[in-house]
């Protein structure tokens, strides 16, 4: 192959990348590594040096060497100019990044992230995450050696007294001169950690990516760097606060619920069953505290006789505009997650209590409209989403029916959700029942739903739960004194209450003779 052929195949190459985009420029740069433009360079080099070879033999300095194995000039610039363009198509395909260019990568993220060219820097970490994220999981072997041979110092600060005779201080100080032999940390590793955390603090791009790669934000919460923490905070709080966000329309797809009060996660929906299929991730990463916190300050800051919440009712109840509500996504987020924790047999309580904190924001927030009719059964739209937080709390408690009589029983009820399901349900019913936004229907109303699940528990001999929720209506906290008021007020509603629900041997009636 001459001259000719090689510039028209050069220029080739040279045009098809013009052609590519910025951010496929950027991406194929990425993956050039030094020793990728040696080969290159030296491919070109080896081609020139075949076709001047005539020029460079004229001056007799070296003498010619024969070819080997059929080769010839035309046929060893044709296998070079072969292997030239292999080396760029493998390249162009190519889906990972050489070790040695994760500062560059650092360095081109922060430029993007500085830029605000997310769609370019969300290209690229969908490309790249899963060998980003492995850097930062996998702690690099001569690192792991390090803390193997380092001493704990907390145990010599410890140990380190003349009263303690197994103390070898000889030993710990040969330990501290091999652990120098071996790097503590790894500069490549550090450069990646601190680019995916200058990333991950971005609020702007966190609501970008929830929105175009809600699996790779998801993936990402389970790194460990550098405020981290405010990355899983950032996260959910555009999960939940965006009615675009994927949440939303996984949640309203899984509403799959059985009588038991047990949740079926689909496999269509998979922010649900990366954090709650196995409910430990969400407890280990305290999901509950971002999405409680975000739906409290949405509360707060709607207040007022115009707010919207505050308007009538009207189909709200049972329409479109609840699936766009955060109060009632953050509502079936938690009904979910509690549903799995309880079933799953998991000892935390998920933080239910949120549900507590959010019915006592709604009554502080409740104002409302002079359009509203009080008579009916939910007047304006906090008053649907009170009884909706209600209503999922009680099916929590209800849920111990279900679970107790499993194989295996379980000990100690107050490592479990239900248990405290059952405490939070009648924290939410003293606050209703001391609110005086609530008419006397509506506490009684609310007091119907207790008492039917009181008698269903005593029915199941559980009544240990029925006795929970009276003492933790009767009382502002655990241990305090109760309120006498609340008593009257009880006594007051379990006179009109339906016979159905009365009974002597009951534990409502048990436990409200003894005041």
């Amino acid at each position: 192959m001459g001259a000719n052929g090689l510039l028209t195949v050069l220029a080739l190459l040279v045009a098809g990348y013009s052609l590519l985009s910025d951010i496929k420029r950027l991406d194929f740069k990425l993956r050039l590594s030094s020793f990728d433009y040696l080969m290159a360079l030296g491919l070109v080099g080896a081609i020139l040096i075949i076709i001047y070879s005539p020029v460079i033999l004229s001056f007799n300095v070296i003498e010619p060497i024969g070819w080997f194995w059929g080769f010839d000039e035309e046929t060893m610039s044709f296998s070079c100019l072969t292997a030239l363009v292999l080396l760029f198509s493998w390249k162009a395909a190519g889906k990972k990044l050489p070790s040695s260019n994760f500062e560059q990568w650092a360095r081109s993220s922060e430029r993007l992230l500085r830029e605000k060219k997310f769609t370019e820097l969300g290209f690229l970490l969908n490309k790249y995450h899963e060998q980003l994220f492995s850097v930062i999981d996998d702690e690099v072997w001569y690192v792991k050696v390090h803390n193997f041979i380092y001493p704990d110092l907390v145990l010599i600060s410890l140990t380190a007294s003349p009263k303690i005779p197994f103390y070898k201080p000889a030993i710990d100080f040969v330990r501290l001169q091999l652990a120098k032999l071996f790097p503590s940390n790894c500069s490549k590793q550090d450069a990646i950690e601190q680019s995916l955390s200058r990333i991950f603090k971005s609020k702007s791009f966190v609501n970008f990516l929830v929105e175009t790669y809600p699996l790779i934000a998801a993936d990402a919460s389970l790194l460990r760097f550098r405020d981290d923490d405010e990355y899983i905070r950032n996260l959910f709080e555009a999960l939940i606060s965006k009615p675009s966000s994927p949440l939303y329309r996984e949640l309203r797809d899984n509403q799959n619920c059985s009588h038991t009060g047990e949740y079926y996660l689909d496999e269509s929906n998979p922010l649900l069953n990366f954090y709650l299929k196995d409910i430990a991730v969400a407890s280990d990463l305290r999901v509950y505290k971002p999405v409680g916190d975000c739906v409290v300050a949405y509360i707060k800051a709607h207040k007022g006789q115009d707010n919207f919440y505050n308007q009538p009712n009207d189909r709200f109840s049972e329409g479109e505009k609840r699936w766009d509500c955060p109060i009632f996504i953050g509502t079936c987020f938690f009904e979910v997650m509690i549903s799995q924790a309880i079933f799953q047999r998991h000892k935390d309580h998920m933080w239910l209590m949120y549900c507590d904190i959010f019915i006592g924001e709604i009554l502080n927030s409740l104002d409302r409209s002079s359009e509203v009719d009080i008579d009916r059964e939910f007047p304006s739209r906090y008053d649907y989403l009170i009884y909706n937080l209600f209503s999922a709390c009680d099916r929590w408690v209800g849920a111990v029916e279900h679970v107790f009589n499993k194989p295996k029983p379980f000990k100690d009820p107050q490592h479990y959700p239900e248990y405290w399901a059952a405490k939070t349900l009648g924290s939410m019913l003293r606050k209703i029942i001391n609110s005086d936004k609530m008419n006397n229907h509506q506490k009684d109303y609310y007091l119907d739903i207790v008492l039917r699940r009181m008698k269903d528990l005593d029915h199941k001999e559980l009544q240990v739960y029925s006795a929970l929720i009276f003492d933790n209506c009767i009382r502002p906290a655990e241990h305090s004194a109760v309120d006498h008021d609340v008593i009257a007020v009880l006594h007051k509603l379990y006179r009109d209450t339906d016979h159905v629900l009365k009974s002597n041997t009951s534990t409502f009636e048990i436990e409200i003779s003894k005041y």
